[in-house]
């Protein structure tokens, strides 16, 4: 049995280096001494950071935040994200329709879905890029949605957002469809009453009617929410 009388030194070890003491001055350039408190750099950490700041709509933070982060680890996917989704929704918010702006934020988005092919999210992201912009997705995007719900096929706003790809396609058959899982849920609360409303306009709609009784329905469900509270 091993008596251990101080971490990592044993009662009848011996120190070979006695006499040979080191004195920790700095760590990452950063002034340091016993006692001393200090945060290492962390991409994961700032990354955390970044997404806290983009999900407090402190966009130029989180753009500042993920370039460091992704300074510490460049191929880091959620950090790509994270500066794509603040660079996009602070044109969006500034209502700058600059395409060349647009192109540029699209294109970290891009970046974090090459750096994992199998993260849902920049799917997600791309698609609701074009919607922030302004412009109908192109069918890639549609199919990348498509593909996010098949990695996450649990999560209602992924598949609320293929049913509203699908609705802007026109494609309200399938749209129906899919919404179905959401509208038969068990329970009443989150999505499954919106769902069913949902479902049932989708199937009184003609198959040649313009999408755009979407936004108005939503209104409508939003205002009947509201006034049952």
């Amino acid at each position: 049995v091993l008596v251990i009388s101080a971490p990592g030194i044993l009662v009848n070890d011996s120190d070979v280096d006695a006499g040979d003491a080191k004195t920790v001055s700095a760590i990452n350039s950063q002034a340091a001494s016993v006692g001393s408190q200090f945060t290492l750099n962390s991409g994961a950490l700032l990354t955390a950071l970044a997404e806290a700041e983009h999900d407090a709509s402190d966009y130029p933070a989180a753009i500042a935040t993920a370039d460091k982060a992704l300074a510490l680890d460049p191929g880091s996917a959620r950090s790509m994200l994270w500066k794509g989704r603040a660079l996009m929704l602070q044109l969006a918010d500034a209502k700058d329709r600059d395409e060349a702006k647009w192109k540029a934020a699209r294109s970290w988005i891009v970046r974090a879905n090459r750096a994992n092919p199998e993260y849902a999210t920049p799917l997600l992201a791309y698609y609701e890029s074009f919607l922030r912009e302004g412009r109908a997705p192109p069918p890639l995007a549609v199919d990348g949605v498509r593909k996010a719900l098949t990695l996450v096929p649990q999560s209602p706003d992924l598949r609320l957002g293929l049913v509203r790809a699908l609705i802007g396609q026109r494609n309200y058959k399938e749209a129906a469809l899919l919404l179905a899982v959401l509208a038969n849920a068990p329970h009443e609360g989150g999505y499954a009453g919106y769902a069913r409303k949902l479902v049932e306009r989708l199937n009184a709609t003609p198959a040649d009617a313009d999408p755009s009784w979407l936004e108005a329905f939503d209104k409508e469900q939003a205002a009947k929410a509201e006034g049952s509270e």
